[in-house]
């Protein structure tokens, strides 16, 4: 088996001697197990006990809510290493007749697995495994190559001489499947498996990292691609791999997809990633776009606006608008937040609003009503300096050199609608639909924008999805 032709946790584990398995929830002793991924990237383990085995498993009440915290640990014969897997959860079991034996089969889901030697090594390399990578839309700018080596060896042998006969034969290809990044200094390959999951063809892929970089560092870069690609790229896990390429630990998890939502979404990215071809990939041009994401990705918080940014694209069109309206006022929001005094925050300046209020404190006190009802009306006015939101999303596209047309501001006025109930007419419906458009080429533009990483939008509104300048705004054409 090629390292690239996927993960190879359940090979490890599925031929694994141990010596013994701990656990509190499933039936043991266990005789036999079995562990597989489904093709909805769930983790299944099977077990096998005897018809009396026994179980500790605590009744979860109906209705009761939960951190899942139970476990089961293996433990590997001869090398004393250990296997956890955690957040498991029993969904089926009976007992079947095997060759006159009763048996007990016990099916578990299964939340992580983790791979725990008892002698740490120097890891070189790490290789996540993720799916959801588009197979069909981009024409990848780097190679991967692929060379197979098969030798033979015959002796003849009698009492008094032996002839050796040695041969060799070799086949290989390659094909364009892989990109190289530098993402602030952590070099990487990302791209397509050798061998697809014939379960699940929806586009295994890698990220191959030099090194082995957190956890924290691997998910920022994750997110940054995903949004470059406009592909969610559904996380499996990882193995680390010395200089020899021989393993030294793994992690598999169970992917989360949006209940396979993902899968249908249609590969629009946000930006020109080739300067002449849709399905093209310019290296200069996404290592210019996922490393100005990942610079700005903890100040502007982007792990959540993409989050928001996701569930829009998977959401039904009469609530997309919710999700994308979120997710923009979270970023300008942000932006605020993090740019203070380019930003007028009040109507008045402190002196001439402290002037203004007393006043209107003073006539206040002067009605004969009770003083409950002061000190709400007083509460009121105490607000009335504050910048109206519509007034700061100005200041807000000032800054960015944005400019609204009539139709998109109308789009940014409907945003809400779903979010209070209101009813879409079935004679609006396309209107609906283009709306949702026009928000997300604004959400796209805001982001490029700020983090300066492309100078181009592909404006996915208009007929023929132009490339267009970040400033330049959609024509108000129907």
């Amino acid at each position: 088996m090629s390292i690239l032709d996927g993960e190879n946790f359940a090979d490890i584990i599925n031929e694994a001697y141990w010596k013994r398995i701990e656990t509190e929830t499933l039936f043991v002793p266990i005789n036999k197990l079995e562990i597989e991924r489904d093709e909805n990237q769930n983790l299944i383990l099977t077990t096998y006990s005897h018809e009396n085995a026994t179980s500790n498993a605590k009744n979860t009440l109906l209705g009761s809510v939960r951190n899942n915290d139970d476990s089961l640990k293996i433990v590997l014969s001869f090398s004393e290493d250990e296997i956890h897997m955690s957040g498991i959860n029993s969904f089926n079991k009976n007992v079947t007749i095997d060759q006159e034996n009763f048996q007990r089969i016990e099916k578990t889901s299964v939340h992580m697995i983790q791979y725990i030697p008892k002698k740490k090594q120097k890891a070189h390399y790490t290789i996540e495994w993720i799916d959801n990578l588009d197979q069909n839309f981009y024409f990848y700018p780097d190679t991967i190559q692929t060379e197979e080596i098969h030798t033979n060896n015959i002796k003849l042998l009698s009492f008094n001489d032996s002839v050796e006969l040695k041969s060799s034969s070799k086949k290989g290809n390659s094909s364009r499947a892989c990109i190289y990044l530098n993402i602030n200094g952590q070099e990487l390959y990302i791209g397509k498996c050798t061998k697809q999951n014939k379960l699940h063809d929806m586009g295994s892929g890698f990220i191959l990292y030099k090194g082995t970089p957190s956890e924290k560092k691997r998910r920022k870069i994750r997110d940054c691609l995903s949004y470059a690609l406009d592909r969610y790229i559904v996380y499996l896990g990882y193995t680390t791999y010395n200089d020899n390429w021989k393993w030294l630990d793994f992690k598999a998890i169970r992917g989360y997809s949006i209940n396979n939502a993902v899968y249908n979404i249609h590969t629009l990215p946000p930006t020109p990633l080739c300067p002449k071809n849709v399905n093209g990939i310019d290296n200069k041009l996404i290592m210019r776009l996922v490393n100005a994401l990942h610079k700005h990705y903890d100040e502007l918080e982007l792990q959540h606006i993409l989050w928001l940014y996701w569930h829009a694209r998977c959401a039904p069109i009469h609530m997309a608008a919710v999700h994308y309206g979120g997710a923009i006022e979270f970023l300008i929001d942000n932006y605020i937040k993090i740019h203070p005094t380019k930003f007028k925050k009040s109507i008045l300046e402190k002196d001439n609003w402290a002037t203004l209020f007393n006043k209107a404190k003073e006539i206040l006190d002067t009605f004969n009503i009770d003083q409950t009802t002061k000190e709400i009306l007083k509460n009121k006015i105490s607000n009335l300096n504050q910048m109206p939101y519509t007034l700061k999303e100005k200041q807000f596209l000032d800054l960015l050199q944005i400019k609204f047309t009539n139709i998109e501001k109308s789009a940014w006025q409907q945003r809400n609608h779903a979010a209070h109930g209101k009813k879409t007419e079935s004679d609006k419906t396309i209107s609906l639909i283009r709306e949702v458009k026009i928000l997300r080429n604004i959400l796209n533009r805001f982001i490029l924008q700020i983090t300066q990483g492309s100078d181009k939008y592909i404006d996915y509104y208009s007929i023929g999805h132009p490339r267009r300048n970040l400033t330049e705004a959609i024509p108000n054409t129907k």
